[in-house]
């Protein structure tokens, strides 16, 4: 799948919140358009999304030239650039995925289309990049921490803003006793368990993504990806995963931790752009 599209559709999204922005009439002058992106991407709204922000006591504001510059040479932004080098095991994700799905080389899938294959790629590929920074930590982490006794490692990553979806990541060991083809079997078939289960913990939970790999003496890795929209979950789906849960032993007894994550790391942005306060528009 070409995920240039997705791309586009990121920039029309802050296309139309520059628009809505300059239409408001609280734009009163900018220099150029990359001294408006470095006034945008300095600044979050409520919902900590980037977002043209005017504090409350200007009627509008003057953004002058040279933010940009001062912008991508501050130490936040270089910051940002080194904590965000993870994430770039998210992007290479995305691109095997959707290299199998167009290739039809999936080991196996949980639809009967390209078209359906593609919605749980279009969710890893929606993701921004703090996001894929903090989603490709967490899923690094379970590879690379050691096993415990039962051979198999998970852990989930509940949604940063609503309408996110929550992912849940799988880890299990592949015995040399077991074929490969058994073990992508039994490893697919425990990846839905775990995704019908998160559905039993968060019932708000619409979109779960489930992404699986193994731990063994092979230096390749192979990952599965499914998708599971729990938008229509009926009573027998809730007990078929509760009895999954219990016939299994999945995530019955599991500890939550939050941690903070910076988009900037370090000191708070010093590049912001120099505001001025307008009190009439000419």
């Amino acid at each position: 799948m070409d995920i240039k599209p997705i791309a586009k559709l990121l920039v029309l999204k802050t296309q139309a919140k520059k628009e809505t922005f300059i239409r408001s009439g609280r734009l009163a002058w900018a220099a150029g358009e990359e001294d408006l992106l470095a006034f945008y991407l300095s600044e979050l709204d409520e919902d900590e999304q980037h977002a043209f922000v005017v504090p409350p006591d200007a009627n509008a504001v003057f953004i002058d030239e040279g933010h940009w510059e001062k912008f991508m040479t501050s130490p936040q932004r270089h910051a940002q650039l080194r904590a965000n080098e993870i994430s770039y095991a998210w992007d290479r994700l995305i691109e095997t995925f959707s290299r199998h799905i167009l290739a039809g080389t999936q080991y196996y899938t949980s639809h009967h289309s390209v078209n359906n294959s593609e919605r749980s790629i279009r969710l890893l590929a929606r993701e921004s990049r703090t996001r894929r920074r903090v989603l490709a930590t967490y899923l690094t982490e379970v590879v690379r921490e050691e096993l415990p006794e039962s051979g198999r490692r998970s852990r989930h990553v509940t949604p940063s803003c609503p309408g996110d979806p929550y992912y849940v990541f799988l880890l299990l060991w592949h015995p040399k006793t077991v074929s490969y083809e058994d073990f992508r079997e039994v490893r697919r078939k425990l990846l839905e368990a775990y995704c019908m289960i998160i559905k039993t913990l968060y019932p708000d939970a619409e979109d779960i993504v489930g992404i699986a790999t193994e731990d063994s003496i092979v230096r390749e890795r192979s990952e599965d990806v499914m998708y599971l929209d729990a938008r229509h979950w009926s009573e027998s789906l809730q007990f078929e995963a509760l009895r999954l849960k219990e016939e299994l032993g999945i995530l019955r007894n599991y500890e939550t931790f939050e941690r903070q994550w910076q988009e900037y790391p370090g000191s708070p942005m010093d590049s912001r752009p120099t505001l001025r306060n307008i009190k009439r528009l000419v």
